[in-house]
């Protein structure tokens, strides 16, 4: 694993040969660790490449002097980094063999390992460039010195070697500059993986059985569970950190995790307590979600807490021999053990002559599926590590890999080491294309007899989706503003009046049994209401052509929770309805949740100019509740100021600031007193483990009033989430590892994987037997089993549909018995033999996204609060109409939520240059594109404060439509809104 670190202070940092490096991680008197210099340009410091470093020299290249003269090297600036740690360590189970058994071969496969890893980095060695085109110059320059460790500060076997990279390079123009450590921390994962390959390459030749481990790690097949009993004391510090990180509520980044670690007898954890509580007035000041001041008091509080876990930290070297190292490591091995460890020292070496070489275009190809299945571009590393990663073991020459990688012709090639997917740019263009061809081949509707129940706002919507003459159109709307029960609704009961068939499908079973149960919102027997009884999701309206085939020309196909499509359905459904005349209308709320597969197909479709009504009116959340406080956050969190509205919520007195397990016991009590008090109540975590975390205790309160009875363990599975690349490397899978079929007329049947051999998974499923390969990886899930305890009286949610069963996905449930086999029975009847379920207690993002209840009550931990985004907040607090609680363990970290969002950049925002030829039309339309941008104002935010004219009809520039910001992650602006200009990217 090769792990980099560049935040040493300035102060200290040229003393750390002394006091760090030259030692084995322990002080042993008289014996110290040399340093070795390496590099191209040791001469230009004052060093030479190879020759033992001494602790002035040090300490002067760190202190930006060369070693020799003393004269300054670089320029100096405030926050200057002195040197990047890059640390190559050994996975476990080969540091055993290599310094408990005393196997030198392992010694030489790490460092041969190591060397590869050293000629990556003079490839992405550079300082930062000037010019408005490159973000670095590449140099190719480096000079450093290298330690070999064998032994961890927690007195455990640990080959590593630290990589300490000086801060200097020569540019092109013979100057010395500062290096970009940034490159090198980008990178650090695709390097892990050249690393890890190399390191199996050769024990592979020698003989060792290689074991990929949980974390895609090679492992010596035969000492996997010998390492956990060398993990003890790594083991014990995590706990130390995960205490630590309760008591204060914030979760700590990786510099202050290593300083605990490195820390001979660790943090002291009552000198923390009595410091942190002795500043909790000054701490409580920086607890602010004033938009003005709460980032910068946010980053104050980590900083004053990361100082104060070193400060408590002893970060003083043992006193000890390696003799008495050794002995305590040999004490610890068992008779069996040393049996298997001198069996593997007698390892025959095998001729190398027989080498495998690998299949570079299969490994190419499984990486390009599956990094592209979720993102539509990436980084140019990221496509690197899942080639080399595919193929460990098998010796990649990365110099040939990135040779093919470039003249692929299934990739993009963009600025800054970007890479998109051809085919999704085509599709991307492709849509485009389609939505501009579809203007002028609608039919207007005619607006008589539309309700009267309709406001201003909403009136304006639908008249302009019915006058529109557009094929393809759209309802971009937020939360809570009535989209389906009166904008959707007046669209269909209009176009049924005219004649026209009208069908609506959502992207998810879930989201289409909300519109179901929004039909009896409506008027019985009305033709909306109908309509709405009757939808289907997309994925069966595009899997059966006999509900495409009831939609002829002129007729209408809603699409509801549009933010949801990905760029491959979005495209479906166009080029369906382009072949069949057939009318569009997607209605979405652009900052909601995300398809999970490549591609924001909504926000590409608003971007590329289609017909759109805008509705922001919002009816959800009235001027009452809170006080008005909900409703200013609602509309605060739609123009994604997330910190503002949280500051509202806070004025509100919804943000509960608890800590680790109290934090989950109050979300418990809400959850059981809103049942008691007889209040519809949501509860929206990030993360399936705060779920569980939250559902095992609301049931000990469900069990202590007499509510749960007849409890069993269940066996129930949950997927892995593994991606179609994934699936089809068959040989990943493990037996006991459960097989779901997600197709066809077994859809929902599990089999569980008994043995998987050249390429085959053979499962077993109600006593029968079959094998699963590559070709049927589109049809199944992958999941993993756990047991459940169920009792009589406990919802559960259904995380897939079942047809033998009768399940639909998202389904809750709630068990009213068992039957003679032992299966849970629902209130309804229904005998539930499939297993795909969870407490239905808590809800993630993605499900609730489209409910609604009187209360929601939303809640990030310390580790879910780090990789929230400005969406997931927006859906999680938009969920109730009259309360809203928040229950997160600190308070500042919700200012961090607004510099993070969900948008995916697409192909056409960073594509320079296409590989393969298009159509002519297409790049026709990208020039058309490219002047349509830059003619339309951006989509403002609404202002919260006054009522300026939130729903006013758009204005556009000819057929280009709403336009919406192209920069995917870009923070929002505050009200004080400008034009410009939305630059676009080069072709």
């Amino acid at each position: 694993m090769v792990t980099g670190n560049d935040r040493f202070n300035n102060a200290t940092a040229g003393g750390m040969h002394g006091t760090h490096y030259s030692h084995n991680d322990y002080y042993e008197k008289e014996k110290t660790v040399e340093g070795r210099v390496f590099g191209n340009m040791g001469a230009d410091v004052g060093l030479e490449e190879g020759r033992t470093i001494t602790s002035k020299e040090f300490k002067d290249v760190a202190e930006n002097r060369h070693a020799g003269t003393g004269e300054k090297l670089t320029r100096e600036v405030e926050g200057r980094r002195p040197f990047c740690d890059l640390t190559v360590s050994v996975p476990k189970s080969w540091s055993i063999q290599a310094i408990v058994a005393g196997d030198q071969r392992i010694l030489g496969y790490h460092r041969a390992a190591k060397e590869k890893v050293k000629a990556e980095l003079y490839k992405l060695v550079g300082r930062q460039a000037h010019n408005g085109t490159d973000h670095l110059e590449y140099t190719g320059k480096l000079v450093g010195v290298e330690y070999e460790h064998d032994t961890s500060r927690c007195m455990e076997p640990q080959l590593h070697t630290h990589l300490v990279i000086w801060n200097v390079t020569r540019s092109g123009n013979g100057k010395l500059y500062a290096i970009d450590f940034r490159e090198f921390l980008d990178w650090s994962k695709y390097l892990t993986a050249v690393y890890r390959d190399e390191l199996a390459r050769l024990a592979t030749q020698d003989g060792f059985n290689v074991t990929i481990g949980e974390r895609g790690e090679p492992q010596i097949t035969e000492l996997m569970e010998m390492s956990k009993d060398f993990q003890q004391r790594s083991d014990e510090l995590e706990l130390v950190i995960d205490r630590i990180e309760e008591y204060a509520g914030l979760e700590l980044n990786n510099r202050e995790r290593a300083a605990i670690v490195r820390a001979s007898r660790g943090l002291d954890l009552d000198a923390f307590k009595k410091q942190w509580d002795a500043r909790k007035g000054e701490f409580a000041r920086l607890k602010t979600l004033d938009s003005a001041t709460a980032e910068a008091a946010r980053r104050e509080l980590l900083e004053a807490f990361a100082k104060m876990v070193r400060d408590c930290s002893d970060g003083r070297l043992s006193r000890v021999s390696t003799d008495e190292v050794r002995n305590k490591q040999r004490q610890r091995v068992t008779p069996e053990q040393w049996q298997v460890m001198d069996q593997l020292k007698a390892t025959r070496e095998i001729d190398r002559a027989q080498e495998h070489k690998p299949d570079l275009d299969e490994a190419i190809d499984h990486a390009i599926q599956k990094v592209f299945e979720r993102e539509s571009v990436i980084k140019t590393y990221e496509l690197y590590e899942a080639i080399v990663q595919h193929a460990q073991g098998l010796g990649i020459d990365l110099e040939e890999m990135k040779a093919r990688v470039a003249r692929d012709p299934s990739l993009v090639m963009g600025m800054r080491q970007e890479i998109g997917s051809a085919r999704h740019y085509q599709l991307e263009l492709e849509n485009v294309l389609t939505i501009d061809k579809g203007r002028g081949k609608g039919i207007a509707i005619t607006l008589d007899g539309i309700s009267s129940q309709l406001s201003e706002a909403q009136f304006r919507a639908v008249k302009s989706l019915l006058e529109s003459r557009d094929q393809f159109t759209a309802v971009s709307g937020s939360a809570g503003v009535g989209k389906t029960e009166f904008v959707v609704a007046s669209v269909i009961e209009q176009n049924v009046k005219d004649g026209h068939q009208v069908f609506i499908v959502a992207p998810s079973d879930g989201a289409r049994d909300v519109l179901r149960k929004d039909a009896g919102k409506l008027t019985i027997n009305s033709p909306a209401a109908a309509v709405l009884k009757r939808t289907e999701s997309l994925q069966l309206y595009q899997a059966d052509p006999r509900l495409r085939q009831k939609l002829r020309a002129g007729d209408l196909l809603i699409i509801d929770e549009a933010s949801f499509l990905s760029l491959e359905q979005g495209h479906r459904v166009l080029e369906e309805a382009a072949q069949r005349g057939v009318r569009i209308c997607f209605v979405g709320d652009l900052d909601q949740g995300k398809s999970i597969e490549a591609g924001d197909f909504f926000r590409q479709a608003l971007q590329a100019g289609i017909h759109t009504a805008e509705l922001h009116d919002i009816k959800r959340q009235s001027p009452e509740a809170l006080e008005g406080h909900y409703l200013k956050a609602v509309k605060l969190f739609k123009a994604g100021r997330t910190t503002q509205a949280f500051h509202e919520l806070y004025l509100a007195g919804c943000i509960r600031e608890l800590r680790g397990q109290d934090r989950v016991e109050a979300i418990a009590d809400s959850i059981i007193r809103s049942q008691e008090e007889g209040i519809s109540a949501i509860a929206v975590n990030l993360t399936h483990r705060e779920n569980d975390a939250v559902a095992d205790r609301v049931r000990v309160r469900m069990k202590a009033a007499g509510r749960l009875s007849d409890a069993r363990p269940v066996a129930a599975y949950r997927t892995l989430g593994w991606s179609l690349a994934e699936k089809r490397d068959i040989d990943k899978l493990k037996p006991g590892l459960v097989i779901e079929q997600n197709r066809g007329r077994e859809k929902g049947r599990a089999w569980v994987i008994e043995s998987v051999e050249n390429g085959r998974a053979y499962a077993r499923s109600e006593g029968k037997v079959r094998y699963f390969d590559k070709s049927h990886a589109t049809a199944f899930d992958v999941c993993e089993e756990r047991t459940l305890e169920l009792a009589v009286g406990d919802e559960i949610l259904m995380r897939s549909a079942s047809k033998p069963d009768g399940i639909i996905n998202g389904e809750r449930l709630r068990i009213a018995g068992w039957d003679q086999d032992g299966n849970p029975v629902v209130s309804d009847g229904r005998v539930i033999k499939h297993r795909n379920f969870c407490y239905g207690y808590a809800s993630t993002i993605y499900r609730v996204q489209g409910d609604s209840a009187a209360k929601v009550i939303v809640s990030f931990d310390r580790h879910s609060i780090r990789t929230a985004s400005r969406e997931s907040a927006y859906v999680g607090a938009s969920r109730g109409r009259k309360l809203c609680e928040v229950y997160v363990e600190q308070t500042a970290e919700l200012a961090g939520i607004q510099n993070r969002s969900g948008n995916r950049k697409s192909v056409m925002e960073m594509a320079i240059t296409l590989d393969q030829k298009l159509q002519p039309e297409l790049g026709e339309l990208l020039n058309k594109l490219e002047t349509c941008h830059k003619s339309v104002e951006r989509m403002v935010a609404p202002d919260i404060e006054s009522k300026r004219a939130i729903n006013a009809p758009v204005k556009t520039a000819g057929h280009c439509g709403r336009r919406v910001d192209l920069q995917p992650g870009a923070r929002k602006r505050p009200p004080e809104f400008h034009m410009e200009q939305i630059k676009e990217p080069d072709r």
